[in-house]
């Protein structure tokens, strides 16, 4: 190609055009990852919390362990007992802002997308959104930011949240991080 003559800006447009998907591949998180996160403390999470899925579509994620048990207690002294859940889901498949929950044999149990709770910006090597909402009752009413980012370290896929009291002002902010690492 010629880069320094009269012919040059065709050439050289066509490489920058070239060049953009490459830009963008930092932000990448495309891969296929465990459903449920690896944490220090020992508390797990699930990967579906990052997706909003349509209505009804996360309990093909999860089975009710023994439904017919009998619910305990709405008197004062009594404890209500918990339904207790497994997670059907074990791999967590993402491919661009799709994300597809697949069980132990491949099937695809559920599909969503990562942008239906708020659109991911790229930034750097990570994705980032931001959000703020009210919570409260009465007199007791705050407003909270939530920062989140999502970010590739090695084949694990890292998603970090900072949870701040904007109003009123102070507090210290709340921060949290789930690593899911690379599916079996």
């Amino acid at each position: 190609m010629d880069f320094l003559r009269a012919g040059a800006i065709p050439a050289l447009t066509a490489l920058g055009v070239l060049a953009l998907p490459a830009a963008a591949a930092p932000c990448s998180i495309d891969g296929t990852y465990r459903f449920r996160s690896e944490s220090s403390k020992g508390e797990t999470e699930t990967f579906n919390r990052l997706v909003v899925l349509p209505q009804g579509e996360g309990r093909k994620l999860f089975k009710l362990d023994n439904p017919q048990a009998p619910q305990q207690g709405f008197g004062g002294s009594e404890p209500r007992a918990r339904p207790k859940y497994t997670a059907l889901a074990v791999q967590a498949q993402v491919a661009g802002s799709r994300v597809r929950f697949l069980d132990a044999a491949g099937k695809v149990l559920a599909e969503g997308k990562l942008d239906s709770g708020g659109k991911w910006t790229c930034r750097g090597e990570r994705l980032e959104r931001s959000s703020e909402n009210m919570a409260g009752v009465g007199d007791e009413i705050r407003t909270d930011r939530l920062d989140e980012s999502l970010r590739r370290e090695g084949d694990a896929l890292v998603y970090s949240e900072t949870r701040t009291t904007i109003d009123p002002p102070g507090g210290k902010p709340r921060a949290s991080e789930m690593r899911f690492g690379p599916a079996p």
